[in-house]
């Protein structure tokens, strides 16, 4: 899957570069390179979707892994640029009732800073 990762402060912000957030796509090598940078000592991850237009469940569970590990360790993991199937899909699966959602970058940097 392909991502660009950019350390804000205290806050890593992972821009998805996908269209497409599957397992056909990554999303399960996606989840262990945020386990990844958990386990290198990044606390606070922002998940910008702003570019992907459909996740799957792959995706869906990578999220809630990681929110997990970092509830572990008192750290926090946002979403922002969720849109369309995809905040459907988060709806569904009652992500958006665990994990905070922004609509843009810089409120969902701000939220962790």
């Amino acid at each position: 899957m392909e991502y660009r990762a950019e350390q804000r402060g205290e806050v890593l912000l992972i821009r998805i570069d996908e269209r497409q957030a599957t397992l056909r796509n990554g999303a399960d090598g996606f989840r262990s390179d945020l386990e990844a940078f958990v386990r290198a000592g990044n606390r606070y991850i922002v998940l910008d979707f702003h570019a992907v237009q459909y996740a799957d469940s792959t995706m869906l569970g990578a999220i809630l892994s990681v929110y997990g590990l970092l509830g572990e360790d008192e750290g926090d993991l946002v979403v922002c640029g969720i849109e369309g199937a995809v905040a459907e899909a988060f709806g569904l699966a009652g992500i958006d009732r665990i994990v905070r959602r922004f609509p843009s970058v810089e409120l969902a940097v701000s939220a962790l800073a």
